[in-house]
């Protein structure tokens, strides 16, 4: 069933982009993500600032060269998606993604699999999904890595013992959130940070009365972000000239 909602979802996001925006949307933004991904694909980041007798949008120079102004994070997909003969497979590919995540953490969250197709059913029934899910824009790729973390750091708080040591397995689950947390901070810090809130809250709570559980979950989470984290900061150091 879920695997059925997960297909809709990836035809329908199809449909929709090549109906409704055949030559993209009105949003600014999108012709730019789909620049960078043809420069990725090409090997560059950045360009000669003389590519242009004009400043593209969302774009600034720095030391002569061009430099675009979005993370190479969902670019990196739409290229992706091209080798396959079409960018607009990383929306529709995101869009089966983050049924199947939803699906996952109704389960999660509620111990049945209903709640689970529900939530599913609902986020395949919702229009500004499917549109979104139709252009080349990064929310619905966002939306895939938050769902993500949420389902493995709340699955792997549920799952920590009372006492003792944690077993590998939920380790695990925190070190892979907490490399998923720091790609959706390279791809969008603020939606990234604004999610972690709910979660640290989540932990305090999980946490009481029991000494060294949550420096536990923090360090685990830490570990796996770092890697993401400072190819973020590399990436800002290399292009602007500071990390941050």
């Amino acid at each position: 069933m879920l695997a059925g909602l997960a297909s809709v979802a990836f035809v329908a996001a199809l449909v929709v982009g090549r109906w409704l925006f055949p030559l993209g949307s009105i949003n600014h933004d999108e012709p730019m993500y789909v620049f960078e991904a043809r420069l990725l694909r090409r090997g560059h980041l950045t360009l000669p600032a003389s590519f242009s007798p004009f400043r593209p949008w969302a774009s600034g120079v720095r030391g002569g060269r061009l430099v675009l102004k979005y993370a190479p994070v969902w670019p990196s997909v739409l290229a992706i998606g091209a080798s396959f003969g079409s960018m607009r497979f990383a929306g529709a590919a995101a869009a089966a993604a983050a049924v199947v995540l939803m699906g996952l953490l109704g389960r999660e969250l509620f111990g049945r699999w209903i709640e689970g197709l529900v939530a599913a059913a609902i986020l395949v029934l919702s229009p500004v999904f499917l549109v979104q899910a139709g252009t080349y824009l990064p929310y619905v790729f966002q939306l895939v890595l938050d769902l993500a973390v949420v389902l493995l750091v709340l699955g792997a708080l549920r799952r920590w013992p009372q006492e003792g040591a944690a077993p590998r397995r939920v380790v695990g689950r925190l070190v892979v959130g907490g490399v998923v947390w720091g790609l959706a901070v390279f791809a969008r810090e603020y939606d990234a940070l604004l999610l972690a809130l709910p979660l640290l809250v989540a932990a305090l709570v999980l946490s009481r009365q029991r000494q060294g559980v949550l420096r536990a979950w923090i360090a685990s989470a830490t570990v796996g972000a770092a890697a993401p984290l400072v190819g973020l900061a590399a990436y800002n150091w290399v292009l602007m000239g500071n990390p941050f």
